[in-house]
């Protein structure tokens, strides 16, 4: 008799959750990065942008940079008229929001000296506002790895208030600001204060060993809530693997490739540690849960075919929206204590930020600024990768990052390294 009415309750508990986590669709953000160099530059022709937006409320594209100007620049990288009348379709068929991305790493040479500058603000703000009218997009990502000094966050937070101010202006009170971060415990403490970002996207990625456990998870999850309202927090999920040793990064997709099914049992194959089915839906489950704003995913476009019962894009919507048509049972995150990982790093792992050699370097947080006494950096050996197997990261395309030096103090003729001699009025180190 006791065993039938488990059954009974984790039945009803199984349909409970599944109508809740349904009508939590609106309002439980599914974001997918898209570089260029995986869609397919210049043509962006190897996605399936119909099958993308299908399964994300949020599309970013990634990325084009700013020039120390304010101008835009690398506007190569967006998707040729073709691919962008496709796009349009796609997002419009499922109601996905369609952000531009600024920066990444290597990428954001020119923030430092729009950002601490009013009129290279207004600039790039007026120019950003022209593009994504012009494409019908909905709004802005900005991923600047990172600011390395106090004028340079107190930039980046006046560069989020004006985006905000010109979204609103110009009637487009529903454009989203999005920012990617680094969840060290530190630099939650600082972007906290930007009020006006939607979601922040947590790296919970590229640790050492195995790099995205549940217990990273967990750890971006209790650093962030100290700092901002979880609504606003976007846990990341890769979908690539990381080798336990050496580092080097393969998609998902290959390794669906060269081990099929065997990818859905475990988390590790031959030392490459990736996010299997089980684990992306166990924190997919955990994020609704704790009420967190949704999930990110870097990058969207490494799975496989939606219609592979293996792709990791399916698997979320079994939970975030359970399709009782699919072949495939939806996991039940209540009875996620029943899933067992395969063996993860302890609860607080050591992090890089993505540094030339591919693994995660520790942002620059200065101790004045929000935050006054930064908790301790985490220390341990890097990992050193095979420049020859592993040239750069798997989150960009080889790209060899150079310093930018803060613009000179004299305002009068100074040089600007992308818009020659600047005018008598444009000042060079005011906010």
């Amino acid at each position: 008799m006791v065993q039938p009415l488990i059954f009974v309750v984790l039945v009803v508990a199984s349909l409970l959750q599944f109508h809740v986590v349904d009508t939590l669709r609106s309002d439980f953000a599914v974001v997918g990065y898209l570089p260029e160099y995986t869609a397919g530059y210049p043509n962006w022709d190897k996605v399936d942008f119909e099958e993308q937006c299908a399964h994300l409320t949020h599309l970013i594209i990634f990325s084009i940079e700013i020039a120390p100007s304010g101008d835009l620049q690398a506007l190569d990288r967006v998707p040729p008229k073709s691919a962008l009348a496709k796009i349009s379709t796609a997002s419009k068929d499922h109601g996905t929001k369609v952000q531009i991305c600024f920066g990444g790493y290597g990428r954001t040479q020119g923030y430092p000296q729009m950002a601490i500058v009013k009129k290279r603000r207004r600039r790039f703000i007026t120019q950003l506002v022209a593009l994504c009218e012009e494409h019908g997009w909905h709004g802005v990502d900005y991923n600047w790895e990172y600011p390395q000094n106090e004028k340079e966050w107190q930039g980046l937070a006046k560069l989020i208030d004006e985006t905000r101010s010109a979204f609103d202006a110009a009637g487009h009170k529903d454009w989203v600001i999005s920012m990617a971060y680094y969840p060290d415990g530190r630099q939650e403490r600082l972007i906290g204060k930007f009020k006006a970002v939607d979601y922040f996207h947590s790296m919970a990625y590229d640790a050492r060993g195995r790099h995205s456990p549940f217990p990273l998870a967990e750890q971006t999850v209790s650093n962030a809530k100290l700092s901002f309202p979880l609504k606003k927090l976007t846990l990341g999920v890769p979908f690539y693997s990381r080798h336990i040793q050496t580092g080097n990064w393969r998609s998902y997709r290959s390794l669906v490739e060269a081990h099929g099914d065997e990818v859905a049992s475990t988390d590790e194959i031959n030392g490459d540690y990736y996010n299997s089915i089980g684990m992306i839906q166990r924190k997919v489950g955990y994020a609704i849960r704790n009420g967190l704003g949704g999930i990110m995913i870097w990058e969207s476009g490494l799975d496989v075919p939606t219609d592979n019962k293996l792709s990791l894009l399916r698997a979320i919507r079994q939970i975030v929206s359970p399709d009782t048509s699919s072949s495939i049972p939806p996991t039940n995150p209540l009875l996620e204590n029943l899933y067992k990982p395969t063996p993860s790093n302890p609860t607080s792992p050591t992090m890089h930020s993505l540094g030339p050699d591919g693994l995660r370097v520790k942002p620059a947080v200065p101790v004045s600024l929000f935050n006054p006494s930064p908790s301790p950096t985490p220390s341990g050996p890097a990992i050193k990768l095979n420049p020859a197997t592993n040239p750069t990261s798997v989150r960009d395309p080889p790209v060899k990052p150079t310093k930018t030096k803060e613009p000179p103090v004299k305002p009068a003729k100074a040089k600007d390294a992308n818009h020659g001699t600047k005018g008598k009025n444009e000042p060079t180190d005011e906010l």
